[in-house]
C-alpha cells in the first residue's frame, strides 16, 4: 500500500497549518481536524476499495524465442466483480533480455479485461524464467495505491533465428553469385532464358530444336561450360571410370587399343 499524491497533499496542508499555528493559535484546531478528517476518509478508502481477489492476469508468450528478433508478450488483466480500476502493471520479465516498455498505466473497466502488448529483444541463447506479474491499483476514494502480486511463472528458451537462417538460405539459393546448381542438358526443359536467336556462322548441332518447335524460329542453346567448377568432379569421375575399365579390359584389347591407327 503506497499513498497516492492526494494524500500527501492533504498532509502537508496539515502540516502548514501546525506549522502557522504558532503565530495563529486558531489554526491549531483547524489543522487537528483536517488530520481527524484525513483519517476518516483513509479508512472509508480501505473499506470501499476493490480487494485483490478481484484481479486477474494471465501472460501469453511462446516457448521459444529467437535471438536478435523482436518476440511479442501479451498480458491480460481481468477484473472480475470490482468497479473500474485505474492500474499500473511491471512484468517480471528475465532482466537480462531488453524490453520496449518497463510499465504500463491504464484502466480495467468494470466486470472487463484490458490487453497489453510489449516485446523482448533477447541477445543469448540459453533458458530464462519469467516471474509475477505486478499490478498496481488506485483506491475509490484515489488516496493510496494497493498492490498486488499475481502469479505468472514461466520457463522460454531462446534459439538462434530459425526464420531468419530459412530466409536468408532461401536468399542464397535464389543468387546469381553462387551460379547454376542445376545444370540443364541442351535441348531439354522449358526455360528459355538460356536460348538465343540462331545467327548464321553458328554451330547447328547447339539449335534446340524442341524451343525452335514452340518459337517457330531457329533457336540455339548455349555450349555447356566445362571449365566450371560444377563441371570438374564430372570430368574427373569420367577420367576415372575410362581408366578402370582399361585396367579391365583383356591384354589383347589393351595391345590392339595402344597399337598405332594407319591411315592411308
Amino acid at each position: 500500500m503506497v499513498a497516492s499524491a492526494l494524500a500527501y497533499w492533504l498532509l502537508a496542508l496539515s502540516a502548514v497549518l501546525f506549522g502557522l499555528a504558532a503565530w495563529a493559535p486558531p489554526l491549531q484546531t483547524a489543522a487537528a481536524v483536517l488530520d481527524l478528517g484525513v483519517l476518516v476518509l483513509f479508512m472509508a478508502d480501505c473499506l470501499y476499495t476493490a480487494k485483490p481477489s478481484v484481479l486477474r492476469a494471465t501472460r501469453l508468450t511462446g516457448d521459444r524465442f529467437s535471438i536478435g528478433r523482436q518476440n511479442d508478450v501479451e498480458v491480460r488483466v481481468y477484473n472480475e466483480g470490482g468497479p473500474a480500476l485505474t492500474c499500473k502493471l511491471r512484468d517480471d520479465y528475465p532482466v537480462s533480455i531488453p524490453s520496449d516498455v518497463r510499465e504500463f498505466a491504464f484502466s480495467v473497466p468494470e466486470n472487463g479485461v484490458s490487453t497489453l502488448k510489449y516485446k523482448l529483444l533477447p541477445r543469448r541463447r540459453g533458458a530464462y524464467e519469467f516471474g509475477k506479474i505486478n499490478v498496481r491499483y488506485l483506491s475509490a476514494l484515489k488516496l493510496f495505491w494497493r498492490d498486488v502480486k499475481l502469479s505468472a511463472t514461466q520457463q522460454v528458451k531462446v534459439y538462434s533465428d530459425l526464420k531468419a537462417l530459412h530466409d536468408l538460405s532461401v536468399k542464397l539459393s535464389k543468387s546469381s553469385e553462387l551460379g547454376e546448381l542445376n545444370q540443364k542438358k541442351r535441348g531439354q526443359g522449358t526455360d528459355f532464358s538460356s536460348l538465343r536467336e540462331y545467327t548464321v556462322g553458328d554451330d547447328a548441332k547447339a539449335i534446340d530444336w524442341k524451343a525452335t518447335a514452340r518459337r517457330d524460329r531457329p533457336k540455339t542453346a548455349p555450349a555447356p561450360d566445362w571449365t566450371s567448377p560444377w563441371r570438374r568432379p564430372h570430368r574427373r569421375a569420367a577420367a576415372r571410370f575410362r581408366a578402370t575399365n582399361a585396367r579391365s579390359a583383356p591384354e589383347s584389347d589393351r595391345r590392339r587399343s595402344a597399337a598405332p591407327v594407319h591411315r592411308p
